[in-house]
């Protein structure tokens, strides 16, 4: 069943370039249907060549006499000549027949919709309609004048929803023909935007048939975090829809509801720290996230089998989103110290910041509080005592980890703390981080490297701590004078580095640091100005540098 070369050709004029190019995509795209969807095509390919694709036929004198009235209204200081009246009368005939024309169009589509309704309702148990329905829409085909083509494509992807929601067509069979929309298209674009449709789909499917249900989410859906088909960003707008997902799949597909719910709590945390208390599926959404984390303690603590992984995501959602008044609370950190204290110490090193909640989180007289402080100080030290961490290179490195496991303990946008709870940067856990981090700083100055500085520069670029920060800008102060003379090259690349972090953006939280790294530069530049012109003029040469590079 092959389409003819003249099928679907738009009836503009074409290049041999240009229609040779259209084929081939049309080939491409019809290659991917299934035999109804083909033979349906077929037919549509017939009702398509008979159609009339103008209403009128196009007057060479009523155009000219258009462009005549609209050159003397658009150009009027040309000195053109003023269009009699026949020619204006001749113009607004042209208008009337173009306005004639649009009617036209837009009434061809909807024959069109029509058509390729009747032809895929033939069996209404087939997921016929939606990959024809999608062939069109990236095919892009024309009806009628060529400009109103985008509103075919947007009737086109009406009709393409509507029908996903269709009651009366099951819903495995629709969230099939969804699914093989969304990979059929394989580059990543939704053009129907399907993926926002299919988690309502998936509870349809699990209401009516559950091993139906199961066999999607096994085929596609991945717990690392969705997939082509399920994407989890769509929660945002119902995190309830989650949560029906999370209870319904419970009792056979245990790992996918955990993640329904951990999406559930944390889509709904976001709607309230966004003052966003919208009610959805008549549920008001701050009063979902109560159950849903109790539901996920009882899931975490109470009921065995969970894997220590899911667990100790479990555990990482209820500390950001959790209720510290809940009866729960006080048993969340011994219960995530004693998990992590369960795997290798390889593992444990891929949870600081849970073993930092811990501490944090934990009543400061109780003994899970000290021990999960000194399990995160023996692997800050482990970690800056390898072998990435003894090169200055790598201390950077280690660095930027294990400070972003502290950033609960500071008040900023990301930092992922739990809002009921204040922050507090002078934690004992950022004193044990920062007296190590301070005696590896001094470990690798002692070795008088030739770009000590530029080392300095970029750990203290790299941290995002406030307290660290404001500390590196002292040491870099401190030192830079009694450096500069023997490396002047390297102070001078430094002191580069360090103004060109203002053509970086920043969070609000954050603007603080471009103020400080022009301070420290004012601050330093006179001193490289002393021992080396050419250095300065280096280190000058950073100012007003974009990211960009086209700014």
């Amino acid at each position: 069943m092959k389409l003819s070369d003249q099928a679907f050709l738009p009836v503009r004029a074409l290049n041999e370039n240009a229609r040779r190019a259209f084929i081939e995509r049309r080939d491409s795209l019809y290659s991917y249907l299934s035999s109804e969807e083909q033979q349906c095509v077929l037919r549509l390919a017939d009702w398509y060549a008979i159609r009339k694709q103008s209403l009128l036929p196009a007057i060479e004198l009523l155009n000219r006499s258009s462009m005549a009235v609209s050159n003397q209204l658009l150009f009027p200081l040309h000195g053109l000549p003023k269009p009699n009246l026949l020619v204006r009368g001749l113009a607004q005939l042209n208008v009337a027949r173009g306005k004639a024309e649009d009617r036209y169009s837009h009434w061809l589509h909807e024959q069109f919709i029509s058509k390729i309704a009747d032809e895929s309702d033939v069996n209404a148990q087939e997921d016929t309609a939606l990959g024809v329905l999608l062939f069109f829409r990236l095919l892009q085909v024309e009806l009628g004048r060529e400009w109103t083509r985008v509103f075919l494509e947007k009737r086109l992807t009406l009709a393409a929803q509507q029908w996903v929601k269709d009651g009366r067509v099951p819903p495995e069979v629709r969230l099939r023909a969804a699914i093989r929309s969304l990979l059929h298209e394989g580059n990543g674009r939704d053009l129907l935007d399907l993926r926002r449709l299919t988690w309502g789909l998936l509870l349809e499917v699990v209401s009516r048939d559950t091993e139906a249900a199961a066999a999607f989410v096994d085929e596609h859906w991945k717990s690392s975090g969705g997939s082509a088909v399920f994407f989890p960003l769509y929660f945002h707008e119902s995190p309830e829809l989650a949560y029906q997902l999370a209870t319904r799949f419970r009792p056979f597909r245990r790992e996918f509801s955990e993640e329904m719910l951990r999406q559930a709590i944390f889509n709904t945390a976001l709607k309230l720290l966004g003052n966003d208390r919208s009610v959805s599926l008549g549920v008001a959404v701050d009063s979902l996230l109560a159950p849903m984390s109790a539901l996920l303690v009882v899931w975490t603590l109470d009921t065995p089998g969970a894997s220590v992984e899911s667990r100790l995501r479990a555990l990482d959602c209820l500390f950001r989103y959790g209720d510290p008044s809940g009866d729960y609370w006080t048993r969340l950190p011994s219960a995530c110290l004693a998990l992590i204290e369960s795997i290798s110490s390889e593992e444990q090193g891929q949870w600081l910041h849970l073993l930092a909640a811990a501490s944090f989180y934990s009543d400061q007289t109780a003994s899970t509080a000290d021990a999960a402080l000194r399990r995160f100080d023996h692997h800050v030290a482990r970690e800056l005592s390898s072998p990435i961490g003894n090169a200055p290179s790598g201390v950077v490195q280690v660095a930027r980890k294990l400070d972003n496991a502290l950033g609960l303990l500071e008040d900023k946008v990301l930092s992922h703390r739990n809002r009921h709870i204040p922050p507090n940067p002078q934690h004992p856990l950022m004193v044990a981080f920062e007296n190590r981090l301070n005696t590896c700083r001094e470990r690798w100055f002692g070795v008088n490297s030739p770009t000590a500085m530029q080392d300095l520069v970029a750990l203290t670029l790299g941290l995002s701590s406030e307290r660290l920060i404001r500390r590196h800008h002292e040491v870099l102060l401190r030192e830079f004078p009694l450096r500069v003379q023997a490396s002047p090259q390297d102070a001078g690349l430094a002191l580069k580095r360090l103004i060109q972090y203002r053509g970086y953006s920043q969070t609000g939280d954050q603007m603080y640091r471009k103020q400080l790294c022009q301070d420290t530069f004012d601050a330093l530049l006179p001193t490289l100005e002393k021992v080396s012109q050419a250095d300065a003029s280096v280190a000058r040469s950073g100012i007003g540098w974009s990211p960009r590079g086209d700014i």
